[in-house]
């Protein structure tokens, strides 16, 4: 009898473990799908970490083409990229309008749009990790890919830069950040205030992330991307062209879009 006594006992302590370890591996997984609360500091290591493994990869690629294209007085970019899709009469409309233009870019992470773009008058780029990204690749290259010709901001795109506010009269170009911050709403509503009237948007983001995708350097910011377009044309937008749609990962939902910045 005291060893059916012990058994039992036996069997209830170890079953108590394993609800225990059952429920602490089930709020890790919660905690890893739920789109709380954002810890900057956690995403801006996180970002840096993977960014750092991105310039290992294709830094001296991309250098090697942009200084290519410096030489022969050629475009980096053309009309097949993310935003344009290929529409080359409203490439050819953003280029003749925002030539000797100014510029800017917000959350370009390591490598950017504005850094390849030598058509406006003055580039301005807002990263909290601009000058880590400079550090990393001077460290590893000798060279960075963000010359003295670039303005840099090293700060939260949260927080509004006054100087530039209505500055911005060539074009403001925001791709894959909003949804690595921690007020995205913020960052869209500066870059309403920083557009003069006939800018350019270029806007591309993951939205939302499906499923379990979320970790640290990512959340989630709306599942609809009317909502975006509704704040947009609510602070004097045209939109120009969309994209949106499930990503070809297959983890997220994807909107991006050209618009213009009407004279509200």
């Amino acid at each position: 009898m005291a060893s059916k006594v012990i058994w039992e006992k036996k069997m209830i302590t170890e079953s108590l473990s394993n609800a225990k370890q059952l429920a602490k591996n089930n709020i890790k997984s919660i905690r890893k799908a739920f789109v709380g609360p954002f810890k900057h500091h956690r995403a801006q290591k996180y970002e840096l970490k993977s960014a750092t493994q991105t310039m290992k990869i294709h830094f001296h690629e991309l250098f090697k083409k942009f200084e290519h294209a410096k030489k022969t007085n050629s475009l980096y970019f053309d009309s097949n990229n993310q935003f344009f899709q290929n529409d080359d009469k409203l490439w050819n409309q953003f280029l003749d309008y925002t030539r000797g233009k100014k510029a800017l870019e917000i959350g370009s992470g390591p490598f950017g749009f504005l850094a390849f773009t030598t058509w406006a008058s003055e580039r301005h780029v807002v990263d909290p990790l601009l000058d880590s990204y400079k550090n990393v690749q001077k460290e590893l290259f000798g060279k960075t890919i963000f010359s003295n010709e670039i303005k840099g901001y090293s700060t939260p795109a949260e927080e509004l830069i006054k100087d530039l506010v209505g500055k911005i009269d060539g074009f403001i170009v925001c791709r894959n950040c909003i949804d690595h911050t921690e007020d995205p709403w913020s960052i869209l509503y500066n870059i309403t205030q920083y557009a003069a009237p006939g800018s350019y948007l270029l806007f591309w983001a993951d939205i939302w992330h499906i499923g379990g995708s979320i970790d640290e350097g990512h959340h989630s910011v709306t599942k609809n991307h009317k909502v975006i377009e509704a704040f947009l044309e609510g602070q004097g937008y045209q939109i120009l062209k969309t994209h949106d749609g499930i990503s070809t990962h297959g983890n997220t939902i994807d909107y991006g879009c050209v618009a213009i910045k009407s004279n509200m």
